[in-house]
């Protein structure tokens, strides 16, 4: 798997739901390509920035955004401030 791989796997996620956690989406990648994962200081899988690159080229504008607070990426929200990182 590759990272363009798991970008498009995320958009089809995505397409089908309305949340996507990133411990979901490490968990499925680490068990796939360790590489494309790594443990952050917390202890938990993060995703590697290749993946997060491959990610962001596929879903271009604004629909789709990260809540930082929720570690987890979904569709954009009226009340949503400008920019894709949200609270």
């Amino acid at each position: 798997m590759t990272a363009a791989e798991v970008a498009d796997w995320m958009v089809l996620q995505l397409a089908e739901r309305a949340t996507l956690y990133q411990s979901t989406v490490a968990s499925h990648v680490a068990r796939e390509n360790r590489e494309l994962v790594y443990r952050n200081k917390n202890g938990n899988w993060a995703l590697d920035k290749t993946v997060l690159a491959a990610f962001r080229a596929k879903t271009p504008g604004d629909e789709i955004v990260w809540s930082r607070s929720s570690q987890l990426w979904r569709h954009r929200r009226p009340n949503d401030k400008p920019g894709r990182q949200q609270r």
